[in-house]
């Protein structure tokens, strides 16, 4: 079968245009041609930036120059603090013309940001020219963040590209990063063996969290922060530089009352409750604990240097009046106690302290102890502090704020909201997603600074891919544009970005990109049903660089947020079938597919992230997905298609009905060998 509309992951435009929308745009007279005549005049950080990107995306090798070097009419790409952009904090100017990229800041943070639209432009063009255009923009909210874990050694890289190639690139200028015990204690060795002991434990007991006094879950466990490890203090401070070079400001966050696991683990003492299996929150009225955590918190403040920290406070849910040295006094007293503890222990270093403020919400954690359930009868947990307690704490406290969303209580969001405000606190909407109610009136309060959604799950290419896009492209635009796409807009954007998104946190370009494509023939789409389908082999006879399967999901199946099943990332995907790639000697590959991560059914409102949507002659949409080869060298005979034979989905059921319709097939084949006196492209012999 021909295809009808080329595949869009290696031909189509990687969307026009600059996202987040700018606030001002006019076309001007003439595009900038790029080629290797054009120099950069910059400073040392924006230069270093154009050149790795021109250099290894378009092959463009271009010269640095000093500003004053500059010779009239040379054609540069110009960026400087300078008097043409807004008079706003972050702002910037770009302005093509046939001889020159000027891009000038309000100051180092607006120009740096003109170059983020300047990198989005220069891609929509395929690194040819810089459309004719004039930018002026400059950011709606100041605190542009996005939650997320420490990586693990294997996912540092993919941190540094997600910081540099999606962060930077669509203008976020906060990382909020939870620690744990990921990095490395020197005071404190026994918390990193405890951390590791404990992450090993709900790994192999196949469980996201430990089970508390009456067996009812705790705390969530955020035991894959640094991918279930630990890192060294030089990685983490390699990564907060990093950030500070990307205009990134790195805030860790280290958990403290509850999500304490970490500090507990091998000081099951400073417990507020001793005997369960792991404790989660430590007692507030034993010096000892803040001993540990201040200690903790002095070696993260050394390798990061922060102006922020976060510090959890959320979710205090534990068994209250257990602990016998707690039971006699007021809850509220304990938690205010806390707070002002951990927020003198800061203010004393210069730190700006963060925390979640659920615990101040009466609406949403109640106005007194709140009677629970267990397995060994009723038991009570801490409410919320009450509304005059709250107008009481420090107001430089920033109020991280979850509880926005009217699906927690009807009609409560917003007045949420204006609880903080009223309390005179400054706050972001954590946890933030494009479905916020009302953000056009509820963002427009002085209080409201910003935003962050968040990730809880490690830090990986396959967790944020399959499951975060959505939400991190949709807060990037309603924290800097003032023009918010509707959803389908948003969702058209996304998958259009998609295949620049996979390069950026892959690292790698496809085959695709830079070989030509052959079309392996096929008499009519293959449809191969569960339960045990199976196509017969599909001859290949070649040593291909990549294969594009173009394939539809015979319906909708299930994806889930990857939290859910930590110990198995992959499986919160459903399977719906895999590939056998035999090679002529004998062995076989297995390509899984999943739903949401290598396909959709046509008409499916949720993006893909490693499938390209295609229409072919059939007019069905499919979705193509380009794996590559491991085995470069090795001839492929064929490649099959199968699915399971009895697996059990997301939602719990067994799967059936489903299956997959395979609608074309194509291989990037190898080069050939050049004749010895051929020069290569670039004028070089070979």
């Amino acid at each position: 079968m021909r295809l009808a509309v080329c595949l869009l992951a290696w031909t189509a435009a990687l969307g026009a245009g600059v996202f987040p929308e700018p606030r001002e745009t006019s076309s001007t007279r003439s595009a900038f041609a790029l080629d290797q005549d054009v120099v950069i005049a910059a400073g040392p950080a924006e230069t270093q930036l154009l050149q790795a990107d021109l250099s290894d995306r378009y092959g463009l090798a271009l010269r640095a120059v000093a500003p004053a070097a500059l010779k009239p009419g040379q054609r540069a790409i110009v960026v400087r603090i300078g008097q043409g952009a807004p008079k706003q904090p972050e702002a910037y100017l770009l302005d093509v013309s046939a001889d020159r990229v000027i891009i000038e800041g309000h100051d180092a943070a607006g120009a740096f940001w003109g170059v983020q639209s300047l990198r989005q432009l220069i891609e929509s063009e395929r690194g040819s020219r810089v459309p004719p255009v004039r930018i002026r923009d400059w950011p709606y909210k100041q605190f542009r963040g996005i939650k997320l874990y420490l990586p693990g050694h294997e996912n540092i890289a993919f941190f540094k590209r997600f910081v540099r190639d999606f962060m930077a690139l669509y203008k976020f200028n906060k990382v909020v990063v939870e620690i744990n015990a990921g990095m490395r204690f020197d005071r404190h060795p026994e918390v990193n063996a405890g951390w590791l002991e404990f992450a090993r434990d709900l790994v192999s007991s196949r469980r996201d969290r430990p089970r508390g006094r009456g067996e009812e879950g705790q705390n969530s466990a955020h035991h894959d922060t640094a991918d279930f490890g630990i890192i060294e203090k030089s990685d983490l401070e390699g990564l907060v530089k990093f950030c500070d070079q990307n205009h990134i400001e790195f805030i860790p966050e280290v958990p403290s009352m509850s999500h304490s696991y970490y500090l507990l683990a091998r000081h099951r003492e400073l417990a507020e409750i001793t005997n369960v299996e792991w404790p989660d929150t430590y007692c507030p009225s034993l010096q000892a604990s803040y001993d540990l955590l201040f200690d903790v918190m002095d070696e993260v403040i050394q390798s990061t240097k922060p102006r922020m920290m976060h510090v959890g406070k959320d979710e205090w849910r534990m068994h209250w009046g257990v602990c016998p040295r707690c039971q006699k006094r007021n809850y509220r007293d304990v938690f205010i106690e806390d707070v002002r503890k951990t927020y003198d222990y800061l203010k004393k270093r210069g730190i700006t302290m963060a925390m979640w403020g659920d615990h101040l919400i009466e609406p949403l954690r109640g106005d007194d102890v709140q009677e629970k359930e267990g397995s060994d009868g009723k038991y009570i947990t801490p409410g919320a502090i009450r509304p005059e307690q709250a107008k009481a704490l420090p107001k430089d406290i920033l109020m991280f704020n979850w509880f926005w969303d009217e699906k927690y209580a009807p009609r409560q969001g917003e007045k949420n909201d204006l609880l903080l405000e009223k309390w005179g606190f400054q706050q972001i909407y954590g946890n933030m997603t494009p479905e916020i109610q009302n953000y056009g009136r509820r963002s427009e309060r002085k209080s409201i600074i910003g935003g962050a959604p968040s990730s809880w799950a490690a830090t990986t290419e396959a967790n944020f891919g399959k499951d975060l896009l959505w939400h991190f492209a949709g807060t990037a635009s309603m924290l800097w544009s003032t023009k918010w796409p509707e959803d389908a807009a948003l969702m058209s954007t996304l998958q259009e970005r998609m295949p620049s998104i996979r390069r950026a946190f892959s690292g790698v370009a496809p085959a695709s990109e830079h070989d030509p494509v052959t079309e392996i023939p096929l008499a009519s789409p293959i449809t191969v049903r569960m339960p045990g389908g199976a196509s017969d082999p599909i001859a290949i006879k070649d040593d291909p660089s990549s294969i594009i399967f173009v394939h539809s999901a015979l319906k909708r199946a299930g994806s889930m947020q990857a939290y859910k099943w930590i110990y198995n990332f992959d499986d919160t995907a459903d399977i719906l079938g895999w590939y056998e790639v035999e090679y002529e000697d004998g062995f076989v590959e297995t390509v899984p597919i999943r739903y949401k991560t290598h396909v959709l059914e046509p008409g499916a409102d949720r993006y893909c992230y490693r499938g390209d949507p295609v229409k072919l002659a059939d007019g069905r949409t499919y979705y193509a997905y380009e794996w590559a080869n491991p085995r470069l060298g090795k001839r492929i005979a064929s490649v099959r298609l199968k699915t399971p034979r009895a697996y059990e989905g997301v939602s719990g059921n067994t799967l059936k009905d489903n299956g997959l319709i395979l609608g074309a097939l194509r291989i990037v084949k190898p080069r050939a060998t050049p004749d010895p006196g051929r020069a290569t492209s670039n004028g070089a012999r070979p």
